[in-house]
């Protein structure tokens, strides 16, 4: 961490290691592009699964992943209520 960098560190994070700069800290997102930059014979993902991972993934991202966050981060009542019900909306869907 540099000194003078004040701001929150998250992880994951992809790194360009040529241009120092982080490319992504979204975990689907580094995974997507890891799954296809390599070798097209040993793809991570059959591109015929992709419809099905993005579907899934509309759902989890925002209302899983980040719904924890909107919880736990709630600055209301009313806020932390709206959250809790929506992921808990979403786990059942799981």
């Amino acid at each position: 961490k540099s000194p003078a960098y004040t701001g929150r560190i998250t992880v994951p994070v992809l790194w360009d290691k040529h241009s120092e700069q982080i490319v992504s800290n979204e975990s689907a997102d580094i995974v997507r592009m890891l799954a296809q930059c390599f070798d097209p014979e040993h793809r991570l993902v059959p591109p015929e699964m992709l419809p099905e991972i993005d579907g899934w993934n509309a759902l989890i991202h925002p209302r899983v992943n980040n719904g924890v966050y909107r919880a736990g981060f709630a600055r209301t009542q009313d806020a932390y209520d709206s959250a809790v019900t929506d992921l808990f909306q979403a786990l059942d869907q799981l």
